[in-house]
């Protein structure tokens, strides 16, 4: 080797080239084997006991990383500590190739917009569904709603139309543009555009105009893409080009009326909002981007959360009991 010769045992039955150890002998004192175990002349090896906390982290072993979130998944439940198994099989319960599709559950019935029809289902999740459609609708709905009984849909030019679980046939409510209904805190609330309207029309009362504006966003390019419930507040989501705003809506202590919306936050500038939903005094939103988690303070403004991205659009959120599903688009092929 490199001019020096050595004599080699050929007896031996092996030899082998090693180098001398850089790291010095360690003894595992510790009761509970772990990381702290492994011998460190081998490869350096990380462990996790859990992925409860979710996907969407694509590094594992930074400073900054969470030992119980993973990078992606499809079809798994991670949530139950210490273990992994499948999520429920899924069934297909309406097959349709319209793409204004709105769910909207309300007391024993599941309400859901099928193009130009309304339609509800009393049992959506047998093996096979009856659907029936609700006579009068005028076109297709651009956003529905519920109090649990009433089921509100709005229409665009055509505005808000009104059924409930005791019938079948929707009717004219309130006249005007409408392109977003919701029902939030008791509150009955619209959206065209830069335009924003507390209804407080009797559902009996109809059809009747809409009321004055409760805000016009002086920005006439602005849109208003939905409400949600907080505990003290109605929050608005809207956008305009690549910049996007969360605003409060306080409820006068007679509760009377509405305040002025003021903004309780902003979206950084490219993720544009998409849908909005309120859970026991959380709020979701949604964006182009994926989903960010926002919690209130005592004035009403958000604190956001980290951004799970998707890499595509999130249009919508339900809450069941400790979860809350959102929709994923082109989730795969």
């Amino acid at each position: 080797l490199a001019g020096r010769p050595y004599m080699i045992d050929w007896k031996s039955p092996s030899y082998s080239n090693y180098s001398a150890p850089l790291l010095r002998a360690q003894a595992d004192q510790s009761q509970q084997p772990g990381a702290q175990s492994v011998n460190p002349e081998g490869l350096w090896r990380k462990y996790a006991e859990t992925w409860r906390v979710g996907a969407g982290q694509a590094e594992f072993d930074r400073d900054d990383s969470e030992g119980g979130r993973f990078r992606t998944s499809k079809g798994v439940d991670p949530w139950t500590p210490w273990e992994l198994s499948l999520l429920p099989d899924t069934q297909e319960s309406l097959d349709s190739a319209n793409t204004t599709l709105l769910l909207q559950p309300a007391a024993g019935r599941l309400y859901v917009t099928d193009g130009a029809n309304l339609k509800y289902s009393s049992d959506p999740e047998a093996v096979s569904p009856t659907w029936t459609t609700v006579t009068g609708t005028p076109s297709a709905a651009t956003s529905i709603a519920s109090d649990g009984y009433q089921v509100m849909t709005a229409h665009g030019s055509s505005g808000i139309y009104l059924t409930d679980v005791s019938t079948g046939a929707s009717a004219s409510w309130i006249t005007g543009s409408v392109a977003t209904v919701a029902y939030v805190r008791g509150r009955v609330m619209a959206a065209n555009g830069a335009a924003l309207y507390n209804v407080t029309t009797a559902y009996s009362g109809g059809p009747a105009a809409l009321p004055t504006a409760l805000m016009t966003h002086r920005n006439s390019d602005w849109s208003w893409v939905g409400f949600a419930e907080g505990d003290n507040y109605i929050y608005a989501a809207g956008y305009s080009g690549d910049k996007s705003a969360i605003y409060k809506i306080g409820i006068k202590a007679d509760a009377t009326a509405l305040d002025a919306p003021v903004v309780a936050r902003s979206l950084p500038d490219g993720e544009v909002v998409t849908a909005i939903y309120g859970y026991q005094g959380f709020i979701l939103i949604g964006t182009t981007a994926g989903v960010r988690f926002a919690v209130p303070d005592g004035n009403g403004d958000l604190t956001l959360g980290s951004l799970i991205e998707l890499g595509t659009t999130v249009r919508d959120f339900e809450g069941q009991g400790r979860f809350v599903w959102f929709t994923w688009e082109r989730f795969d092929t």
